[in-house]
């Protein structure tokens, strides 16, 4: 009677294991590799790819400095720093993309994208120490980019861009009203406007904290396409002038941008150029301009638990003044205060 009693308690202790082992989830599928993934393609919806750097001053976003102070431009009335607004009002429009990955925001190895772009913007800088408040600098800008993205690793993500690109400069009616009263036949209005090639590639590598992104990239004029150079060949009511001969600018830019799924995390965003001065007077038309330096630096703060809020940034810059016309001015220095839309 006890053996039948012990047999019975180990079939069901026996039945009871075998029971719980049967009642676990099985072991996870390996991941899909990219080469098993189908091609997809869309139109008219973006892609994290190759995105503009915050503190780069060509890139296509929404940047409102609302609070800021700039060394003054040439041909301004009045000395000292001045009370300024330095708005970008633009986006990069989605085209078509192609791509073959498990999720389009991130390219793991041997993943990849491609696409087409429309970046357009609008740059104003207001002046609020000048007479009548004007608009120093107007500047538009229209562009296509193509871009190819490519996961060298799971942590690794290499970038490619290639843009053809419209740029144009030119001073308000208020601000050329105010210089010719101050400098009369001295001020000389010269409008920047050319079309040009930049080529530009990118490495972003995550990590636990956060992804490191490395940026080099050139921009050449097409002189083919209209004018020589950066501006056209004379001011108005001074004659023709020499264009201008070095018609390249190469940059690198860095971003740290934090892995964060909800809180308020600082980023830091930097971009250094080698911008050419610009020469309305010199005597031959083969003689190079010089260049500086100019960094430009951008600490920003985001709230990464709702997408929609816009980030505060903090912006310095110094080098050769961004603003058109007044190019031919180095040593230009801007520190401000505002928000970029994402």
């Amino acid at each position: 009677m006890r053996r039948r009693h012990l047999v019975a308690v180990v079939a069901s202790f026996a039945v009871s294991i075998t029971g719980s082992a049967l009642a676990q989830p099985a072991a996870p599928l390996p991941p899909i590799s990219c080469g098993q993934q189908p091609t997809k393609i869309v139109a008219f919806e973006d892609r994290p790819w190759f995105q503009p750097l915050p503190a780069s001053p060509r890139d296509a976003q929404m940047q409102l400095l609302g609070f800021g102070l700039n060394h003054p431009s040439e041909y301004m009335t009045r000395p000292g720093f001045h009370k300024v607004w330095d708005v970008t009002l633009g986006k990069e429009l989605p085209i078509f993309a192609v791509s073959r990955a498990a999720q389009p925001e991130r390219m793991d190895k041997g993943c990849w994208g491609a696409g087409l772009w429309f970046p357009v913007d609008s740059h104003f800088l207001l002046d609020f120490t000048e007479d009548q408040q004007p608009i120093i600098n107007n500047g538009y800008h229209v562009a296509f980019a193509g871009k190819i993205v490519y996961g060298l690793s799971d942590r690794d993500q290499f970038a490619g861009k290639l843009e053809v690109e419209h740029e144009s400069d030119h001073m308000s009616d208020e601000a050329v009203i105010n210089a010719l009263a101050t400098y009369g036949d001295e001020f000389k209005r010269v409008d920047v406007n050319y079309q040009s090639l930049e080529i530009g590639v990118s490495w972003d590598r995550r990590y636990r904290l956060g992804t490191i992104t490395h940026r080099f990239s050139t921009l050449w004029t097409l002189d083919g396409w209209g004018h020589p150079g950066f501006y056209s060949p004379s001011i108005h009511g001074h004659g023709a002038i020499m264009p201008s001969a070095r018609n390249y600018e190469p940059a690198y830019g860095f971003q740290f941008m934090p892995a964060a799924t909800h809180g308020l995390r600082p980023y830091l965003s930097f971009d250094a150029r080698l911008r050419t001065i610009f020469n309305y007077s010199k005597p031959r038309a083969d003689q190079k301009e010089s260049s500086q330096f100019s960094p430009s630096l951008v600490i920003g703060l985001r709230d990464f638990a709702h997408t929609n809020v816009p980030d505060l940034i903090f912006k310095a810059y110094y080098g050769v003044n961004p603003n058109g016309q007044f190019g031919k001015q180095d040593g230009y220095r801007l520190f401000a205060f505002g928000f970029q839309l994402r």
